[in-house]
């Protein structure tokens, strides 16, 4: 069992035990470096909540008419958000590195893996930052 030295973002509701299950299950494959993985929860372990509206989670793409855009913390740009309940998965995305003295969690939420939405500052790679606006085209978190 790796250390988990530190999570940067832990508001996404997944609690430290479900993010220590998560690293459990990369480690194996991913001993030391950068991480990003969706993996199924194990048989057993209560579903987290996913935000995640469009194709990825096997919906309609998300259209414009029906998107609001709101700032969810100060550190984030506007998301694209929907009038739609949020729903429970069985599956989460951890994003984060290995080293040898520990592991440390940039985020952590339930369901299928997103890419970083296009005003976030990080988001620097003009090739990114495309396939960025073109996922956040099609997909919106629920309100």
């Amino acid at each position: 069992m790796a250390n988990i030295v530190k999570v940067f973002h832990a508001d996404h509701g997944i609690s430290q035990s479900t993010m220590q299950t998560l690293v459990d299950q990369v480690l194996p494959f991913t001993p030391t470096g950068f991480f990003l993985k969706t993996l199924d929860l194990p048989h057993g372990h209560e579903p987290v909540e996913s935000l995640l509206y469009g194709p990825v989670a096997g919906d309609a793409p998300v259209p414009e008419a029906e998107v609001v855009y709101k700032q969810r913390s100060p550190d984030r740009p506007e998301s694209r958000m929907v009038n739609l309940p949020r729903r429970t998965s069985k599956r989460a995305t951890i994003i984060g590195i290995a080293a040898e003295d520990g592991v440390t969690i940039f985020t952590c939420y339930g369901g299928e893996a997103a890419p970083r939405e296009p005003g976030d500052k990080s988001l620097t790679d003009p090739k990114e930052l495309q396939e960025s606006k073109t996922f956040w085209s099609q997909h919106a978190l629920a309100l």
